[in-house]
């Protein structure tokens, strides 16, 4: 992890994979295996280098080393020890090494073949959001591949699906007529509209979603919020989440902030995160338009902005954590309070929220609302850097001219270790 500020040329990565570092050996052996910075490549010392961080633990390596036996990149070709290496990764969670290891259990491939088995792995890393996965278990559910036929939900999957291609389609400037026309996603609407005409209030949910996206159908903002407002009536915090979205974007429906926050608070009373945490974003607007800075006439509506986002971050929710811990460190809202700003700011930072991470480290640096540590300090900007955070590399070199090898050494062995946790 964060090698890009110790690690950064073939030949620095070099000297510190020869002292046993595995993310070093990682990336050398990624420098290697495509030949980059002036480095011939060579598949075989490529292989070498990343078999030896594997065998230390180290779970991108484990990752590509089941790629490399899968494709004999380097080496020769062996399945089983391809679904031997995605396990190791899968095991730790690894969502790509979750995927691969469900369709070598699909396939038979390295392992005996278990349709069953291939659901389980495939369906842990569609929950991880890994969108080839998604698009599995949409077909698994929708034929009763390893697992009982249920179309609704098909239909659940094809929704969280559709958001991320909807996303990958607007980055890659899809046509709006191309993603109508796409006849998987044409295909996927016309099960969500069976299912939903059932009286399936997330299948409906999903179709007004579907329908505001133009994903198998055309546009229509209008029509999609009345497929909302059906699924809200009856209760569904994220059908009501939808609608007031609708309202406060002017989508489909007037533009009406109050409507905006009543269906907010709906869902939010239910306990939608997503909603809380757009409710404290609305009175950070609010506050916003009576003056830019802190001051007694937007007082109040920074005091709600702070109530809410608190109430997503009590929920795990990674930006509203990040927000509250900087309300709190700026005394936006607020009396100032380093100790709270740096408390919430290490809980998104543990998430891998990478300003956060930032932050923490010149929190640690300067040993604002926590003991200074250079250790702990260094640890972060190396993360933050590891995501390309420019600022985080500058100060994080800065630092180091202060610390002892030692304390650098070990502050880049915690950077290695550490893990993202789960949101709490």
């Amino acid at each position: 992890m964060a090698m890009a500020v110790l690690c950064n040329t073939a030949e620095s990565c070099l000297n510190v994979a020869n002292g046993g570092d595995a993310e070093a050996r990682y990336r050398l052996g990624l420098i290697y295996l495509n030949g980059r910075q002036g480095v011939a490549k060579n598949p075989a010392e490529g292989f070498k280098w990343i078999d030896m961080a594997a065998r230390q633990g180290y779970v991108p390596a484990q990752a590509d080393l089941g790629l490399l036996y899968a494709t004999g990149n380097g080496v020769a070709a062996d399945n089983k020890q391809a679904a031997e290496w995605f396990g190791k990764a899968a095991r730790q969670g690894d969502a790509k090494s979750q995927h691969n290891l469900g369709i070598c259990y699909e396939t038979g491939k390295g392992v005996v073949k278990d349709e069953k088995e291939a659901f389980k792995w495939v369906e842990k890393a569609a929950g991880q959001g890994h969108l080839d996965s998604m698009h599995y278990l949409v077909a698994a559910y929708a034929n009763g591949a390893g697992v009982e036929k249920d179309y609704a939900k098909a239909c659940e999957w094809y929704g969280k699906e559709s958001g991320t291609l909807f996303i990958s389609n607007q980055q890659k400037r899809v046509s709006v007529s191309d993603m109508n026309r796409n006849p998987y996603y044409v295909k996927g609407f016309k099960l969500c509209e069976y299912v939903a005409k059932t009286g399936d209030v997330a299948a409906g949910n999903n179709v007004g979603l579907l329908i505001e996206r133009g994903l198998g159908v055309g546009a229509d903002a209008k029509v999609a919020a009345t497929w909302y407002e059906s699924a809200a009536k009856r209760g569904y915090a994220p059908a009501q989440y939808n609608l007031g979205s609708l309202y406060e974007r002017g989508m489909g429906v007037p533009h009406n902030e109050d409507e905006a926050v009543k269906w907010y608070e709906k869902s939010a009373a239910s306990g939608s995160a997503q909603a809380m945490y757009q409710l404290g974003h609305l009175y950070r607007i609010k506050a916003g338009r009576i003056s830019l800075f802190p001051n007694e006439k937007n007082r109040g509506d920074l005091e709600k902005c702070l109530h809410w986002y608190e109430k997503a971050a009590e929920q795990g929710m990674v930006d509203a954590q990040y927000d509250v811990g900087l309300m709190y460190a700026t005394g936006s809202g607020t009396a100032k309070n380093a100790k709270l700003g740096s408390k919430w700011l290490q809980k998104a930072a543990n998430q891998g929220h990478v300003e956060a991470q930032y932050l923490l480290g010149g929190d640690f640096e300067h040993g604002l609302g926590v003991k200074q540590d250079y250790v702990q300090a260094l640890k972060w900007y190396l993360l933050a850097t590891s995501r390309g955070d420019r600022t985080a590399d500058s100060d994080g070199r800065s630092l180091a001219t202060k610390m002892s090898p030692e304390q650098i050494q070990q502050a880049r062995k915690l950077a290695g270790e550490w893990k993202p946790s789960k949101a709490k």
